[in-house]
């Protein structure tokens, strides 16, 4: 009789421990996928504040660049990329790029048009536009930001930079000028 009752009450105590076990799996599962998500979220807002800060700061500059056009677009590109560690790209309205700083000025007219790209097509209908994506370009994860230049009906300029996120996803967002 003893014996039986050990087993019941050692039964009960194994039920309620891996019940007990289960739960807390559960609960840290939830929370990881939640601070995940929470944490993705916050560190793509800062990084789009930080390249709105750049395009407003670099405004009056991006748009002398975009007019001259050519080399002064390329210049500006690559002198405003290796201090910002930010990808940089002026885009004429036709989506055609005139300056890259990730490309040499040679190479422009073989990249493809970026007029359909999100953060563009925000910029042209003016708006800020922001997008989330791997890079066709470079290969890697970055998040895009493109803006109008103010006070001007001159071109879009675009900023990126590298999210350190291996996934790729969308997240349209529109800002007014």
């Amino acid at each position: 009789m003893r014996a039986l009752l050990r087993l019941v009450r050692r039964s009960i105590a194994l039920k309620l421990t891996l019940t007990l076990v289960g739960f807390v799996a559960v609960s840290v599962l939830a929370a990881g996928l939640y601070l995940n998500r929470a944490l993705e979220a916050f560190a793509v807002e800062s990084l789009d504040t930080r390249l709105a800060a750049l395009a407003a700061v670099l405004d009056g500059d991006a748009r002398a660049a975009l007019v001259a056009g050519g080399p002064a677009a390329q210049t500006f590109a690559n002198r405003v990329a290796r201090p910002t560690g930010s990808r940089v790209t002026l885009i004429a309205p036709d989506g055609r790029v005139v300056g890259e700083s990730d490309k040499d000025l040679a190479e422009l007219s073989q990249l493809e048009n970026h007029a359909d790209r999100p953060e563009v097509r925000d910029a042209l209908a003016g708006y800020r536009g922001r997008d989330l994506r791997r890079s066709a370009t470079v290969a890697a994860p970055l998040l895009y930001m493109a803006a109008w230049p103010r006070r001007s009906s001159t071109w879009p300029h675009r900023y990126a930079t590298a999210t350190g996120s291996s996934g790729c996803c969308a997240s349209p967002c529109r800002y007014p000028r």
